[in-house]
């Protein structure tokens, strides 16, 4: 399907959802947040649905702006569509449907910004095909930076938490932190502007609900709608730094103002829950599962640094987020 037909499809079905619609979503109500925070709602979802984001247009700090609500710089976006749904798109992007690493021998214009956030985001299929799992996540950073150091962008890289419960505990993990050090490398020996975020488990609006490894605040916002009952793995003890979304995606475009040599960005709360804590939220009844090897018991971010350098603070609270659910269900 060409990019305009997509466009039309999904400006069909805004029409469509807008005349059917009456009760107010989650993303609806947390309208005037974004209005505040002076990001424009529709982009940030773009960011969390698709895996690699360009910007190719100077001015990117306009988008902080108070003032400036509409898209104020072009986008490209490149996807294989192993996750997300085309129904997604943003009507005033330009999409590439295909895989990151054969898109990028070719040139697709002068790139200012690249937010490389393709990656084989699970631990435990990490474990049944690590070959795959390093050659989009490392291998596939090394054609990314290849890419920017040719064009002459930054990049801005989405690492992992995981780095810090062990870089051997899993594929996964192994992955990530080579792609940390490819952008070190790159960054030491051409110069090349990197940013490292390492994000500690994202949850919000439009996170998969369909898989076997699904996030586990994106499992219980289905199970307590459908059954009641919310299915833990291992003893529910095990604790996480939940960040929104939406407070990534801020973070992200803070780090892509700055002159950086593969800077470490820490984009967490500073607060995290146990899994049991997390399902008393919701209130439904709990069910235990085996645990699963190669997951760390706890997740806890220091952004102190991250604050520091580019001034980002989380905004956005689990347990709001968790009463707007309940509140629609």
């Amino acid at each position: 399907m060409e990019n305009k037909e997509i466009q039309n499809q999904v400006e069909s079905e805004e029409k469509t959802e807008s005349t059917t619609t009456t009760t107010k979503t989650n993303r609806e109500r947390l309208k005037e947040m974004f209005i505040h925070y002076g990001l424009n709602k529709e982009d940030i979802f773009k960011h969390k649905t698709f895996g690699f984001v360009i910007v190719t247009r100077t001015g990117i700090e306009k988008i902080m702006s108070h003032d400036n609500i509409k898209l104020d710089y072009e986008v490209v976006v490149i996807d294989d569509l192993s996750s997300g749904k085309r129904e997604y798109c943003h009507k005033e992007v330009k999409y590439y449907f295909a895989d990151f690493k054969e898109a990028l021998e070719d040139s697709i214009g002068d790139i200012d910004v690249i937010f490389h956030l393709a990656a084989e985001s699970r631990i435990q299929p990490s474990f049944e095909n690590p070959l795959y799992t390093c050659k989009n996540n490392s291998y596939g950073t090394a054609v990314v930076c290849e890419y920017a150091k040719r064009v002459g962008a930054k990049v801005v890289y989405a690492g992992s938490s995981s780095f810090y419960g062990g870089v051997y505990l899993n594929p996964y993990a192994f992955a990530k932190w080579q792609g940390e050090e490819v952008c070190k490398m790159y960054s030491e020996v051409y110069g090349l502007n990197t940013a490292i975020a390492r994000f500690f488990n994202v949850y919000g609006p439009r996170n998969p609900q369909i898989g076997q490894y699904t996030p586990v605040v994106a499992i219980f916002e289905k199970q307590i709608v459908e059954t009641g009952e919310l299915t833990i793995v291992g003893d529910g003890e095990q604790r996480r730094d939940f960040t929104h979304v939406y407070d990534i995606c801020r973070g992200l475009i803070a780090m892509s103002k700055g002159k950086w040599l593969a800077d470490v960005f820490n984009l967490g709360t500073g607060t995290n829950h146990s899994i049991n804590e997390l399902a008393d939220m919701f209130g439904g009844k709990k069910k235990y599962l085996p645990a699963r090897p190669g997951e760390a018991r706890e997740t806890l971010a220091d952004i102190r640094m991250t604050t520091e350098k580019t001034g980002w603070q989380p905004e956005f609270k689990l347990e709001n987020y968790v009463k707007e659910i309940i509140n629609e269900s």
